[in-house]
C-alpha cells in the first residue's frame, strides 16, 4: 500500500486532509495515519478509492492505472465530488458509504425525536403548573412539523439529505 500515492492524489486535487476525510466519510485522524504509512482497513481503502475514482488495487500499488486520469482530472471540491457520487447510478456509487450515511441520518433523526419528546414533556409540565390555558400545543405543533419533515427526508419521501445537496 502506497501512503505516498494517497497523499499524492490528495495534493493533486488541492484538498486538505479534512476535505479528503469528509469526502471519504472517514476521520481526519484516519487520513493522517494512512498518509503516515499505517495500513488502512478494507473499508477505508474502498472509501478512498471511491473518492479518487480508482480501484483499491491502484491505491495499494498492485496495479498501475491504464490511463492518466488522476492527473488529467480537473480539481474538484470534495463536497461536489460527494454529491456526484451519490447521484450516480447504483453501479458507480459506493453502496457501503450510502448505507452508512443512511444509518447515521436515521440515528440523528431518532436523537432529534427523543430531544423533542423530552422538551415537550418539560413544556407540558410547565404549562400545567403555570396556566389554565393549554399553550403547549403550539410548540408541539411546530416541533411536530419539523420532525415529520425530517422523517420524510431521512426515510426517503423527499429524497435523501445528500441528494438535495445539504451538508
Amino acid at each position: 500500500m502506497s501512503a505516498e500515492k494517497i497523499k499524492q492524489l490528495r495534493l493533486q486535487r488541492a484538498w486538505s486532509q479534512e476535505q479528503l476525510a469528509e469526502a471519504a466519510g472517514v476521520s481526519v485522524r484516519t487520513v493522517q495515519r494512512v498518509e503516515n504509512g499505517a495500513t488502512p482497513g478494507l473499508e477505508t481503502l474502498k472509501a478512498l478509492a471511491a473518492v479518487y475514482d480508482v480501484t483499491v488495487d491502484e491505491l495499494r500499488g498492485v496495479a498501475e492505472p491504464t490511463t492518466d486520469s488522476a492527473q488529467a482530472e480537473p480539481v474538484m471540491d470534495p463536497k461536489h465530488q460527494e454529491k456526484t457520487d451519490m447521484n450516480s447510478t447504483p453501479s458507480t456509487a459506493n453502496p457501503e458509504l450510502q448505507s452508512d450515511q443512511a444509518r447515521e441520518d436515521q440515528k440523528e433523526f431518532y436523537k432529534m425525536a427523543a430531544r423533542f419528546t423530552f422538551i415537550l414533556i418539560f413544556l407540558l409540565i410547565v404549562n400545567l403548573a403555570t396556566s389554565p390555558y393549554l399553550w403547549v400545543q403550539w410548540p408541539a405543533l411546530g416541533m411536530g412539523l419539523a420532525l415529520v419533515s425530517r422523517a420524510a427526508t431521512v426515510f426517503g419521501v423527499w429524497g435523501s439529505k445528500r441528494e438535495r445537496g445539504d451538508s
